[in-house]
């Protein structure tokens, strides 16, 4: 994956690992963030509502978020994995292809990951 800047727009090129182990190393630190500093990202969503996801949502987004309907019906745009001691970030977006191919496959296996073996917080990003 590989990043580039032309004036205020940022484009991400090239394909996404499936490897958790490679995911943990490839976290963006602190303020290396998409949306800037990732305390003040954690600290929006949480005025925005939304908390870190339970052990049920885990294992609901793995067994119900195979489908479209799953993230439009919960107006999902995608999830923030950040953890919580030193803010490491990494993000999985419902924009990226790799996130939507075979069933959204990556991003399930991604969050869960996260969440029960790196003990990252997982939030939910909402659309708009």
């Amino acid at each position: 994956m590989n990043a580039s800047q032309n004036g205020k727009t940022i484009a991400l090129h090239g394909d996404m690992t499936n490897d958790f182990i490679e995911q943990i190393r490839k976290c963006a630190g602190r303020y290396e963030c998409l949306f800037g500093d990732a305390q003040n990202v954690v600290e929006k969503l949480k005025e925005r509502g939304s908390d870190k996801l339970t052990e049920q949502q885990v294992l609901d987004l793995l067994t119900q978020g195979t489908t479209e309907e799953f993230y439009e019906t919960h107006n999902i745009w995608g999830y923030f994995c950040v953890e919580p001691e030193t803010f490491k970030n990494y993000m999985f977006s419902l924009i990226d292809s790799e996130n939507r191919d075979n069933k959204y496959a990556r991003l399930r296996r991604g969050v869960a990951n996260f969440s029960r073996k790196a003990r990252f917080d997982v939030y939910i990003i909402h659309c708009g």
